[in-house]
């Protein structure tokens, strides 16, 4: 499933194939993420403007879009990094929002480069690491 971040009224198209030509029952697969009306705002700037889609347990998924479309700021939400304004995320069936912890403990990550944030502290830097796998 890719989902495309390139509608500019903060719509998205998506599309999923699983490539075998085999059709599946959409509830006999459990879904490893679900994310439903995500939003976030910045005072009056809205970054991510109702966004939903799913990911289901073993399927290969992408997000598209150009910079700016609001795709970090999706990601930063679903690992518990930034609070949703508006909306639901659940990672393994764990709400970003009410149960933290264990959603971050479903969550694997891999930074693009092994670098940290220039803007941030050595401190803020290990502690971003260490809230990844707490």
């Amino acid at each position: 499933m890719i989902a495309d971040f390139n509608a500019r009224d903060g719509s998205q198209e998506s599309g999923a194939s699983s490539g075998n030509g085999n059709s599946t029952s959409a509830s006999a697969v459990p879904k490893a993420i679900e994310v439903e009306h995500i939003v976030k705002k910045y005072g009056d700037f809205t970054a991510v403007d109702d966004v939903s889609f799913d990911v289901k347990e073993g399927e290969i998924f992408g997000l598209l879009g150009p910079n700016g479309a609001g795709k970090s700021t999706l990601i930063r939400m679903m690992t518990t990094l930034i609070p949703i304004t508006a909306g639901t995320a659940r990672v393994a069936g764990h709400d970003v929002q009410k149960d933290p912890n264990a959603a971050r403990r479903a969550i694997g990550v891999i930074p693009q480069a092994l670098t940290s944030d220039i803007d941030l502290t050595v401190e803020e830097n290990l502690n971003i690491y260490a809230n990844w796998s707490s």
